[in-house]
């Protein structure tokens, strides 16, 4: 997300800066009990817990960064919202506000679009155990939240701040203190994920990565979506592929720019559209990039011998199902 949003916001004149919270403080910390919660996932302590120990420990290097922000003249800061990271998310908040109380703070993710999705559902008398109505400060700094798709919300965010215009009336911006709640506009999906410019990670810090694959998206959404048990349908509704083309443009722009050869691929079911996926292979085989990759797949019965073969030839290494995404039909 990270990739998409900076470049079309980038793309729209704005200047644009990234400071990674999670890869920077992963790599100063030496608790191992701490950084066993990147490893394993909350496995050693909760969610509230680490952040605690997060702020305890690098409270000041978090000051500091965001103050260097500040300085350079900053005044939108965009924070992605998880679901266990919303005390982490308002305590940064607060501080930006701290360090600049005109600084305008809005977030988005999964956490500020289950939430509303909850809500909604229980007309706005929800049950408290969501972690972000758990975990959220009531004192945060948060002054919008962006729910679903960022690209266009965020885009029109920014020119209302630029020109100082009330933000009324932008659809998929909620903008509450108490956090997203209805009436809320919503706003259409993107149908043609090709109008949008494509990541170039420029201005990331790719040395502060583990792992030397980058991120890349072939489609959005979930073509099945009838999981109950699913925390991301209410997030991503509709499934869109890319076009073949603006994919391998992406890949060979990659290739080029920074030699790197392995790609995880971020989609929920690379294949949803079978003829899309087929038609992104015959392109990696016949003209390349040469490179390897790994994705999440749904279960599928009509993916034949032929497809299977096209696509281990187009570099596939690995296609992995995932409980909150497999397909239950």
């Amino acid at each position: 997300a990270a990739g998409w949003l900076t470049e079309y916001v980038r793309q729209l004149g704005h200047e644009v800066s990234l400071i990674d919270f999670n890869a920077e403080l992963y790599k100063r910390e030496e608790r191992p009990l701490v950084k066993d919660c990147w490893l394993r996932t909350f496995v050693a302590m909760t969610p509230l817990a680490f952040t605690h120990a997060l702020f305890e420990t690098h409270e000041p290097y978090i000051r500091k960064r965001l103050a260097a922000a500040v300085d350079e003249g900053y005044r939108v800061f965009g924070v992605l919202l998880l679901d266990g990271g919303a005390r982490f998310t308002g305590l940064m908040s607060s501080m930006i506000k701290e360090l600049a109380p005109d600084a305008h703070v809005v977030v988005g993710g999964t956490g500020a679009t289950s939430l509303y999705r909850l809500r909604r559902r229980y007309k706005g008398t929800p049950p408290l155990d969501h972690p972000v109505e758990l975990e959220l400060p009531a004192d945060h700094g948060i002054d919008s939240w962006v729910l679903g798709e960022g690209e266009e919300t965020l885009g029109e965010l920014l020119a209302k701040l630029e020109r100082k215009e009330p933000l009324d009336g932008i659809r998929g911006l909620a903008i509450t203190k108490s956090g997203p709640l209805a009436p809320f506009k919503e706003r259409s999906l993107i149908k043609d994920l090709s109008q949008l410019p494509h990541p170039t990670y420029e201005g990331f810090d790719l040395d502060l990565y583990k792992y030397s694959a980058l991120p890349f998206q072939l489609s959005r959404g979930c073509a099945f979506g009838r999981c109950s048990h699913c925390s991301l349908k209410g997030y991503y509704r509709g499934y869109r592929m890319r076009d073949p083309e603006h994919a391998l443009a992406e890949l060979e722009y990659l290739v080029k720019r920074y030699g790197v050869r392995e790609f995880h691929f971020t989609d929920l079911s690379v294949n949803g559209d079978l003829e899309g996926l087929e038609a992104f292979c015959d392109g990696l085989i016949k003209k390349g990039p040469a490179i390897q990759w790994q994705s999440f797949v749904q279960i599928r019965g009509d993916m034949t011998p032929r497809l299977l073969e096209k696509i281990v030839r187009s570099g596939c290494r690995s296609l992995r199902t995932e409980a909150r995404v497999c397909s239950t039909s």
